[in-house]
Parts: C-alpha cells; structure tokens; sequence
C-alpha cells in the first residue's frame, strides 16, 4: 500500500492527516501539494524544511486535467500489485456558516479518485472550536 496526503498548508487538520498516513504503515508516503499560488507553495516548503518533517513534500502544477489524479495515476502505474491511499484532512465545523471559510480548495477531489481502481480515500476530520 502507498499513501498519498493531500498538504495545502502546513496546520493542524493537516498535521493529524499526516500522523494517521503514519499509522497506516505504508509502504511509501508522500505529502502531495498543488502549486495553485507559488508564494504559499514556497511558504509550505520553508516551513517544511525548518520543521525537518521526514514525509517528502512533492508540488505538483496544475499543466494537466489534474495533478492529484495524474499523481496517484502514475503510482498505480509504477505499482500495479498495490492499492494506494488518499488522505484529506477536513475541517469539521459546529455552525453551517462556517462552511464557506473552511471548504476544502478542491470539493470533488474524493468523487473523482472514487472512480479510480485500487485506490481508497480516507478524510481525517479535525474538529474545529467553537
């Protein structure tokens, strides 16, 4: 099995998505990025770097369909034996108003890796206060 998580930045529902990509004990992990703004993409490696994170962080740019899909297209590629797994980390919120400030940046991300073959989608929930 190989694990994907999907990063936008470095935070804590991000920070747990990534423990629960640990605990699965994958064959191999790596923190997916999509370079949509370069200064938050530089940001993201600035601050992996100075926390020494041990996941590699690999950006993918937007020049295709989908960098996600074509991403864990080409493990199931390199892998065809192994199932491979998308972790999302998603904010759960207490009021409906809050839904629109914490939406994820791409909402169909898991409808469209459901349809791919072998690979499952697991969406860690962080609780956000009230």
């Amino acid at each position: 099995m190989h694990a994907v998580a999907l990063v936008t930045q470095y935070d804590a529902p991000t920070r747990r998505a990534l423990k629960f990509a640990e605990a699965l004990e994958p064959g191999s992990l790596v923190a997916l990025n999509v370079c949509t703004e370069v200064a938050g993409t530089n940001e993201l490696i600035a601050q992996w770097a100075r926390r020494l994170i041990d996941i590699p962080l690999r950006c993918a740019y937007p020049l295709g369909d989908d960098p996600v899909l074509e991403f864990v297209d080409s493990l199931r590629r390199e892998h065809p034996d192994d199932a491979v797994v998308v972790v999302v980390p998603v904010v759960a919120v207490p009021h409906w108003w809050q839904h629109p400030l914490h939406r994820p940046p791409d909402p169909t991300i898991t409808r469209r890796l459901a349809g791919l073959d072998r690979v499952m989608i697991a969406e860690v929930p962080w609780q956000l206060g009230l």
